[in-house]
């Protein structure tokens, strides 16, 4: 039976691998890779960025396979009509164009202070991305909380399975900081909570209720597939999260497309184990408490 069990195993691997959406995104991220690597010196990434970032990849995407081993989602139906579809894309990329490009523009006037920028990026993102589609879905659209992530359906093992991933990200954050940046620990300690809470209002909650809970689980039904669900949306979170750079300064359209490059390579990676957890479980608390966490490696 065990071997079986393995066999079946392989020859899925060999069907997923086989699948023209996951050879076209193998494809994108290894020619992506390439031309990060070629120009690392102009978007200002060394190797061992490179290392740390894969090995940490690697360590969570095994730790997800894991810990949701035992977690059976519920199936989530859509609507899936071309009003609510349109709207909902529509509005999450016009809100964080409108975001960046006022950020943007506040660094111009010369207001650059961090303490700005993280309130009105908390309070902007909360609002846009996460209340008004929140509010929209569930008393316009008549969804249920429980097919928008909210639901207490193995509640239990889905909070386990997050503070495991949780500690585990916690423990790679002191031996990043304090290694590689060489920082006192007692600075690590000092700055995590702040840290963890405005990535909590600034990018966790708003952008995987929207990215996954919503646009995701729409893709997937939409296209009758897990995989494609999670492959568009994770290139629609790393592409949009290089608009944020390109903001950041008059660029050249060569490093724009770096820069996009560059997101594929990073953001989209770690998108895509994001994507995993909420196809894993279908409960946000999972992915939700992973970004918040990933997000302060770098503090």
């Amino acid at each position: 039976m065990g071997e079986e069990l393995k066999v079946s195993k392989f020859e899925q691997m060999k069907l997923l691998l086989r699948k023209k959406d996951v050879i076209f995104f193998i494809g994108l991220y290894c020619f992506s890779l390439i031309v990060v690597s070629l120009f690392s010196d102009q978007i200002g990434f060394s190797y061992i960025d490179y290392i740390t970032f894969y090995a940490g990849i690697s360590i969570l995407l095994c730790l997800t396979l894991i810990v949701t081993k035992n977690i059976k989602p519920r199936e989530i139906t859509t609507k899936n009509d071309l009003t609510e579809s349109s709207v909902l894309y529509g509005w999450t990329i016009l809100m964080i164009l409108t975001l960046f490009n006022f950020i943007f523009t506040l660094r111009s006037l010369g207001i650059t202070s961090g303490i700005y920028i993280t309130v009105i990026n908390a309070i902007f993102n909360s609002i846009t991305l996460f209340l008004i589609p929140l509010i929209t879905l569930v008393y316009i659209r008549k969804y249920s909380y429980d097919s928008l992530g909210f639901s207490k359906d193995q509640l239990k093992k889905n909070a386990i399975a997050s503070i495991i991933v949780f500690v585990g990200i916690l423990v790679a954050i002191f031996i990043v900081q304090i290694t590689i940046f060489e920082n006192d620990i007692s600075y690590v300690i000092t700055q995590l909570p702040l840290a963890l809470i405005q990535n909590l209002f600034i990018a966790a909650l708003p952008e995987e209720f929207i990215f996954r809970a919503t646009i995701q689980t729409r893709m997937s039904n939409k296209y009758e597939s897990k995989v494609r669900g999670i492959i568009i949306t994770t290139l629609l979170f790393g592409v949009l999260h290089a608009i944020s750079w390109g903001q950041s300064g008059n660029y050249s359209i060569e490093l724009i497309f770096l820069l996009i490059f560059r997101a594929i390579v990073f953001q989209a990676l770690i998108g895509l184990v994001f994507g995993i957890m909420w196809a894993r479980t279908h409960n946000l608390i999972l992915p939700i408490i992973a970004h918040m966490a990933w997000n302060c490696i770098y503090l």
